[in-house]
């Protein structure tokens, strides 16, 4: 059910602005260019470094701005290019997570048949489909104006509370007093912003009343009138069936998958003196383990460790420097902030920036990993 609700708010909102809000024409070349730039950029953010994902996500959703205030502006001409821009764009930002949310499907150390994987699949193509069938249908007849400019005026909402967070991440905004308490409220009431736009797309397609063809017309026409607005109605109202069970499976699934997780307890160390000390063999399963010391007066300092996919170890405290110490823990192979439900990338654990563990240096001798007491000691002052 996590993958099912996480595929669909990585989906849906984008996909219901360029189907609705922006529908371009003659953008199939556009579209397909898009995908095939989205797809090997989801490669390169697997397979290297070379890729920031906040530096990108940042560019997209600027450049998606500008479009969306040339949409406004523009002559006519320029309109339909910055329509099929700004499709672009959008596919571009929201494509490569999708595509990688499918390397999650199979957890560590299971099969592709297992019952987990299988659930994952299920939902992951489920999700697909549903987007799908939803945009469809509700793209048909996006006719009233009024409401998809608000459709697109919510997904600039959205991109402004995105950009804010990156740019407080990196600490290039100074920390106004309540600047950090409004980012996360909105940022935790993503989900409503969503099922809003959901709901400000169906008022897009809700049909004008079709006048019943008068006696006067011939017996064939009334039947090509009446022929169409049954088609309409049909239409919509499948359209309309699948936004409900969109927004039906959406709200049961996050109070499932959403529901407040709880840290896993610290496991236990080796105390070598000077050093926390824990065996290469306890922790080389690729998962995420947590640990703890415990300073005067009192004060419990977790830190988590992970082994990467390349074979090197990310070492960092249970807390970072956006979201504070609230921890973070294990979903689906993907570990994610416990506050504002953010992903991990795991290669960059270690490294600062971003919602990323603060990092905590350590070494490896005699097959164990040793982190200094005195640095954990230090870090006090976080919890």
């Amino acid at each position: 059910m996590a993958v099912f609700v996480d595929t669909l708010y990585l989906l849906l909102p984008g996909l219901l602005v360029v189907t609705v809000a922006i529908r371009p024409t003659r953008a199939k070349w556009w579209v397909l260019g898009a995908v095939i730039a989205a797809l090997g950029l989801a490669v390169l953010r697997k397979a290297t470094n070379w890729i920031n994902n906040e530096y990108l996500v940042l560019t997209l959703l600027v450049i998606g701005l500008c479009l969306v205030s040339m949409l406004a502006i523009a002559s006519k001409g320029r309109r339909q290019l910055a329509a099929r821009a700004l499709t672009a764009t959008i596919l571009i930002s929201v494509v490569p997570d999708t595509a990688l949310a499918a390397l999650a499907i199979v957890p560590g150390g299971e099969t592709l048949l297992s019952a987990t994987a299988l659930a994952n699949l299920a939902g992951y193509l489920g999700a697909l489909a549903l987007t799908a069938i939803t945009c469809g249908c509700l793209a048909r007849y996006a006719l009233h104006r009024l409401a998809r400019a608000g459709l697109l005026l919510l997904w600039c909402f959205q991109a402004v509370i995105e950009i804010t967070k990156v740019v407080f991440n990196r600490g290039w905004l100074p920390k106004w007093p309540g600047l950090f308490d409004v980012l996360a409220w909105a940022l935790n009431h993503r989900t409503a912003l969503a099922w809003l736009m959901l709901g400000m797309a169906c008022l897009a397609c809700w049909p004008p009343r079709l006048d019943i063809p008068s006696s006067s017309l011939d017996a064939a026409q009334g039947r090509v009138r009446r022929a169409a607005q049954l088609s309409r109605r049909r239409f919509l109202a499948t359209g309309l069936g699948a936004a409900t069970l969109v927004v039906a499976t959406g709200i049961w699934g996050r109070q499932l998958a959403g529901s407040a997780p709880t840290l896993s307890e610290p496991e236990p160390w080796e105390d070598v003196g000077n050093d926390v000390a824990v065996p290469l063999a306890q922790i080389s399963d690729g998962h995420l383990h947590r640990f703890a010391l415990t300073v005067p007066p009192g004060t419990e300092v977790r830190f988590i460790v992970i082994q990467k996919p390349e074979g090197a170890f990310g070492v960092g405290l249970d807390a970072c420097n956006v979201c504070g110490p609230t921890g973070y823990y294990e979903r689906d192979g993907q570990v994610i902030c416990k506050m504002c439900e953010v992903a991990m990338n795991i290669r960059t654990i270690g490294f600062a920036g971003g919602c990323n563990p603060i990092p905590l240096d350590f070494r490896l001798d005699g097959g164990k990993l040793l982190v200094a007491k005195r640095d954990l000691i230090a870090a006090a002052e976080v919890f």
